[in-house]
């Protein structure tokens, strides 16, 4: 039988929903946009934080030139991005052009986060008109957890 923690000593708490590009990259209209804003407001969500972030890849191809030596190609990307902060900076929620992250530090329990999360995706599905006709690629839930040295 292995040994369970009941309350286990988790630092963060991330759920991930990749999906297909959004078609638009303002992520919505203006409207739509303070009307989200508004209703994060109410789920706790005060802070609304507009910014920008930059994605660098490399693609590296072997003996492409044919000279024996290999291509190595940079891509750099700008995609918008849309933060709404809860008021005691312990929960979080970021919308990219096909990525939406929620992250946690104040972790109670599975069923308590998992209707977090509902809430969540309700409110971006009713305000963003985009967001239903995407595709959904991936969902993911990760805990992380503190590690102490025996």
């Amino acid at each position: 039988m292995t040994k369970q923690l009941i309350n286990a000593p988790l630092i963060l708490v991330q759920a991930q929903i990749n999906f297909s590009n959004l078609p638009s990259l303002e992520l919505g209209t203006e409207q739509e946009l303070e009307n989200l804003h508004k209703a994060m407001i109410k789920l706790g969500f005060a802070e609304k934080i507009d910014s920008e972030v930059v994605e660098i890849g490399f693609q590296f191809k072997p003996e492409a030139a044919g000279d024996g030596y290999g291509e190595l190609k940079q891509h750099k990307s700008n995609s918008k991005r849309l933060v709404f902060r809860g008021f005691n900076k312990t929960q979080s929620v970021e919308l990219i052009q096909n990525r939406l992250t929620i992250k946690n530090t104040q972790y109670e329990n599975h069923t308590k986060y998992n209707s977090d999360i509902r809430e969540i995706l309700t409110v971006f599905n009713t305000h963003l008109s985009d967001l239903k006709n995407v595709l959904i690629k991936q969902a993911s839930l990760r805990y992380i957890d503190v590690i102490l040295p025996c």
